[in-house]
């Protein structure tokens, strides 16, 4: 049976929206071509909103106590500190924590997420050509 979606990718962005749409009814096939799930970084920052989409997903959990909650970030020209940014700070009171944390933890709590709703991402595999059953409005 063909899936409703196919999502061609198994990032963070392909595996939040399999999550959702799973959480909605609708069936997916997710695909990445990468022999296996990143184990580097590619990013290590969650602004706020982005943990409120984890957390609307059900994919916060565990998250904020693994990451760095507030940090300073210094940018250095040389050995001249250029410029200082804060961030994460939990005094900004958002509905979810901004976190500093690596994509690749990212990614397999998402991960872990869609096979608790019943998904998984086929690796390596690439998208072929699905037949158009309905249209999009």
């Amino acid at each position: 049976m063909e899936p409703d979606v196919l999502v061609a990718g198994a990032g963070p962005v392909g595996l939040a929206l399999a999550c959702a749409l799973l959480q909605h009814g609708v069936s997916v096939r997710v695909v990445d071509r990468a022999q296996a799930p990143a184990t580097t970084s590619r990013a290590n920052f969650v602004h706020a909103r982005g943990s409120e989409v984890l957390d609307r997903l059900d994919a916060l959990s565990g998250l904020p106590e693994e990451s760095v909650r507030a940090m300073t970030i210094t940018n250095y020209a040389g050995d001249r500190p250029m410029m200082r940014v804060r961030f994460g700070d939990p005094g900004l009171h958002t509905a979810a924590p901004p976190m500093v944390i690596s994509q690749a933890r990212v990614e397999a709590r998402l991960r872990d997420r869609l096979a608790e709703l019943g998904g998984r991402p086929e690796t390596p595999a690439s998208a072929s050509p699905m037949s158009r059953s309905a249209s999009v409005s």
